[in-house]
């Protein structure tokens, strides 16, 4: 069902307080702060970049963040209110709808609170760094301009290729993040790493499908289609996890675990993503744009002028 972006304002989570709203731009600062400090850029990246974050707190914007450049060296990561919202509505729904930790007891509030807010901020870490890719990858040198994270942005010439790449390299740095909340999470709900992991990817994929809710179809613009994306975000996991020991479970069970979340996703979604089940063509169609996007790659050079060392 599409969402209705007039109706946002009678979401639940709006009749929340303004402490409350105060409260998570505070969580999102400080967590913007610890992965975009400079000391911890300086670590990965070829110079010294400034990254300043702010809100649009106007409820009227679309649904959306972004990213512009100030000058060479400093950048703005834009968040706006209704995606927040829409992020905060969608992480409670994850854990009403049973779609992560299906056999947890939805009787314990706190728990379920603190998964739902998990997801919530695993969704903010993946927008702000795909922006933060966008930077890193020298987008901005062809271009000069600004990119948008859900909006169609029609004067960049060859934006869809500019967006996998922000999503790909969002996922990989995601990952790493994420591995880091693994034991924390694992005494909060008494799972198996492979377990978290699995839920990981399955929140990861409903992240692109509140994308479908806004669009109202499967379909690409100047980004890949939402069905593509949770594809190829599902490839760039595998990629993060190859040949790194970022969790304690073989390569072989994580790949096979992200098939998996992308095949039970799409079993569960078939109707309202692909009504023909044309599921041939889509796949044609992706693996069309996969190698176009390699060819993008070459002729742009982006992986020698990227910022990344």
């Amino acid at each position: 069902m599409k969402i209705d972006l007039n109706e946002i304002g009678n979401f639940d989570v709006c009749k929340f307080d303004d402490r409350f709203w105060n409260h998570i731009l505070k969580n999102i600062n400080e967590l913007n702060n610890t992965i975009f400090n400079e000391d911890e850029l300086s670590k990965v990246l070829k110079y010294k970049v400034k990254i300043n974050f702010s809100f649009f707190r106007n409820i009227d914007n679309e649904p959306n963040a972004f990213v512009e450049k100030t000058n060479d060296t400093e950048y703005n990561i834009v968040l706006g209110k209704k995606l927040i919202i829409l992020l905060m509505q969608n992480a409670y729904k994850l854990v009403d709808n049973y779609y992560i930790y299906s056999d947890l007891n939805r009787k314990q509030i706190d728990l379920m609170h603190n998964i739902s807010q998990i997801s919530f901020y695993v969704w903010i870490d993946f927008i702000c760094l795909h922006e933060l890719s966008h930077i890193c990858r020298s987008h901005f040198k062809d271009n000069g301009k600004y990119f948008k994270f859900n909006k169609e942005v029609d004067e960049i010439h060859n934006n869809i290729f500019y967006e996998m790449d922000a999503d790909r390299f969002a996922m990989i740095m995601a990952t790493r993040v994420f591995s880091a909340l693994i034991s924390g999470i694992k005494m909060l709900t008494n799972k198996s790493d492979k377990e978290i992991i699995k839920n990981y990817l399955i929140s990861m994929t409903y992240l692109f499908d509140l994308f479908f809710l806004i669009e109202g179809e499967n379909k690409s613009s100047d980004h890949p289609s939402p069905l593509q994306r949770i594809s190829f975000v599902l490839t760039a996991f595998c990629e993060s996890i190859k040949n790194k020991n970022l969790f304690q479970v073989e390569f072989v069970e994580l790949d096979n675990l992200a098939n998996s979340v992308y095949e039970e996703f799409v079993l569960k979604h078939s109707e309202e993503y692909e009504p023909n089940n044309n599921y041939c063509e889509f796949a044609k169609e992706s693996q069309v744009i996969l190698e176009q996007y390699n060819e993008f790659l070459k002729e742009t050079k982006l992986n020698e002028n990227q910022l990344f060392k």
